[in-house]
């Protein structure tokens, strides 16, 4: 009996000792945060350098560059243009801004007016130059009716109907033409000039005198049919090329006639003058028909091409023969006005076109690769 009771009680501690080693230990929280192992963070890759030549813009950058280079100026425009519309603020943008202002290429893009003289807008210097040439046809008209009149023998007369013209002139410009164009300006002043020049030769063919009658009926004439051309909207450029022809088909025209006679008569120079005229007016409206393009300014290089051409086949021929007024200067000066025309029209890019035609070009290439570049000059046919 006294056994089992220790046998009991040992038992009973021992559970007690279990049971208190259960207790104590301290139990898993469900909310316990894990523990936190660090992650390492790879290091950024350096960027990669590209080639410029991938990049859009730079390419349509150097390509409106080659294009300029081949003498395409529209194809330029349309690059830059593209360039601006789709790559606004880019370096390849910003970089080519300068020569889209020269090229007139709107900030936009947008090229559906590429030039004031193609577009040809009115313009208030237009207004001006009109008013000028037509307050002196007014002059002019007033004398001539005066001499129409019979009433050259008093010297207030002439002066009074002068001044009459000029300002009716003048009055009828500013008053009627509120906004004029600048081939409105040319094709007006150009008609009056050519056909005072008409009348001019026409006279002297027909009665080997001036006539007054004549020469206002041709002016007249030629500033109506300058307002009927003007209807059909050609630009200034073309204007002034078909006016360049008249200009110096007759000069040379004259020049070379009376090198190779010396004494003409009136009604033989008239002939000549009035066929050279009509000539190169004929001429020079064709070819400003089929290159629509053509820039005053152009027109103007021309005049000056065949102006110095003149000048200096006469200087030529007057060193070496010591006279002035022999024929072989006269016609010396005839051909080098001739040469001058012919050689500035060929030169001219929007009547030679010499990006389709051979040409001699320089070329800067960068090497593909390390520093430098190749530099040099090519024949292209």
């Amino acid at each position: 009996m006294r056994v089992a009771v220790i046998l009991g009680a040992l038992a009973l501690v021992g559970s007690t000792a279990h049971a208190g080693d259960v207790v104590d230990e301290p139990a898993a929280s469900p909310f316990a945060m894990p523990e936190l192992v660090p992650v390492p963070i790879p290091e950024p890759e350096p960027p990669r350098p590209t080639d410029p030549r991938d990049d859009a813009a730079w390419d349509l950058y150097h390509r409106a560059f080659t294009a300029l280079a081949d003498h395409d100026r529209d194809g330029a425009r349309g690059l830059l243009a593209k360039l601006a519309r789709e790559h606004p603020g880019h370096p390849a943008t910003v970089a080519a801004t300068r020569v889209a202002e020269v090229l007139k290429v709107p900030p936009d893009g947008v090229i559906a007016h590429v030039s004031p003289e193609l577009t040809d807008e009115p313009t208030s210097n237009a207004r001006a130059e009109l008013a000028t040439v037509q307050t002196l046809h007014g002059a002019v008209v007033g004398i001539e009716l005066c001499a129409i009149g019979g009433c050259s023998g008093s010297n207030a007369a002439p002066f009074g109907l002068a001044l009459i013209g000029a300002s009716l002139g003048a009055l009828a410009t500013l008053s009627g033409f509120d906004s004029v164009r600048p081939s409105t300006r040319s094709l007006i002043d150009g008609g009056t000039v050519f056909g005072f020049m008409e009348g001019l030769f026409g006279s002297l063919t027909a009665t080997s005198n001036v006539s007054p009658t004549i020469l206002l009926i041709g002016q007249v004439g030629g500033l109506g049919l300058g307002a009927v051309i003007d209807q059909t909207h050609p630009t200034a450029g073309q204007v002034a090329l078909a006016s360049s022809g008249g200009t110096w088909t007759t000069i040379v025209g004259l020049l070379a006639f009376t090198a190779l006679s010396p004494n003409p008569s009136d009604s033989a120079t008239g002939l000549v003058g009035l066929v050279s005229l009509n000539v190169g007016l004929a001429g020079g409206a064709l070819l400003a028909a089929t290159h629509p393009k053509i820039l005053r300014g152009q027109t103007l290089v021309i005049d000056a091409a065949a102006l110095v051409g003149g000048i200096g086949g006469g200087a030529i021929a007057t060193v070496i023969t010591n006279d002035a007024t022999a024929p072989l200067v006269l016609g010396a000066a005839s051909a080098g006005a001739a040469l001058g025309l012919v050689v500035s029209l060929l030169l001219t890019p929007e009547i030679s076109h010499p990006s389709k035609g051979p040409a001699v070009q320089t070329f800067v290439t960068p090497a593909e690769h390390g520093r430098g570049a190749l530099v040099g000059a090519g024949f292209r046919f």
